[in-house]
């Protein structure tokens, strides 16, 4: 047998009963059930509100949507200074003035009506010029 240990200012408390600390018979499975539908249901509205704002600003800011408010006029310009106002992907300026270079390039036209000043089609012009180099 062991001695007493005394009890005193600064001893260790030791439990004299014996026996182990009662734990609970089974884990609160209702509780926790409950919580983890709590918290799933705070998520999906997290997710359905999230998304309605991130639809709500894409509609906001999507070039082809209606204005809102006041508009400066600038703002449907293509060009504000030198600073590009649309999307690259939505600017067809390049390909619509080589579309007409093109044309100029294979067409009959008038460069200047008062000055009576006439384009010819490239191929002509090359075929009159190597005509003019070979008299």
């Amino acid at each position: 047998m062991s001695a007493p240990i005394q009890a005193g200012p600064g001893a260790p408390h030791e439990d004299r009963s014996g026996d182990p600390p009662e734990e609970p018979e089974a884990l609160p499975y209702r509780q926790l059930a409950l919580i983890g539908v709590i918290v799933l249901g705070v998520f999906g509205v997290g997710i359905v509100w999230s998304t309605t704002i991130l639809n709500e600003t894409a509609k906001e800011q999507r070039p082809t949507g209606a204005p809102i408010g006041d508009v400066p006029r600038e703002m449907f310009q293509y060009e504000v200074g030198i600073v590009n106002q649309r999307m690259f992907e939505l600017d067809n300026r390049a390909e619509q003035k080589r579309a007409d270079q093109l044309k100029r390039l294979h067409s009959w036209g008038w460069a200047d009506g008062e000055r009576k000043l006439a384009h010819i089609p490239i191929e002509r012009a090359m075929e009159l010029m190597v005509a003019e180099q070979k008299k």
